[in-house]
């Protein structure tokens, strides 16, 4: 089982993300790999890209979902992506996940990290080391 250790920031953990475009995509041509800066954040019920990076990535709005920002609901694109942590190899570590086209407020994070991801590992926080230990 792979593992990746995190030093908490102010905003949260971070840790480095790949996002690429579902298989079927790929194989037409369209899309590509990029990496990212994530920030797991346990409030978020989904995981949120950044839409010039989903733009970047070549990510195709596959719906729309509605999200709440301050204190209102918005609707934005949705993206079916395919999302892996750092540590993964080749494509068993890539999971496939629907995407929120919803810029993070945090400066260089690229990706909100929810529980629809975290649902898929095991985290586990030491708080005396002020850390967190993915497990995936």
């Amino acid at each position: 089982m792979a593992h990746a250790v995190l030093s908490a920031h102010p905003a949260g953990p971070l840790i480095m993300v790949g996002i690429r475009p579902l298989d079927a995509y790929e194989r037409k041509g369209i899309g590509r790999a990029i990496s990212c800066t994530g920030l797991v954040d346990t409030g978020a019920s989904a995981s949120a890209i950044a839409p010039d990076l989903a733009k970047q990535a070549g990510l195709i709005q596959s719906d729309v979902s509605f999200v709440r920002h301050a204190g209102r609901s918005v609707m934005v694109p949705s993206y079916a992506a395919r999302v892996r942590f750092q540590g993964h190899d080749g494509l068993a570590g890539w999971q496939e996940l629907t995407l929120v086209g919803s810029a993070p407020a945090t400066p260089g994070v690229g990706m909100l990290i929810g529980r629809d991801m975290l649902a898929r590992v095991t985290m586990l926080y030491d708080g005396p080391k002020n850390s967190v230990v993915l497990l995936f």
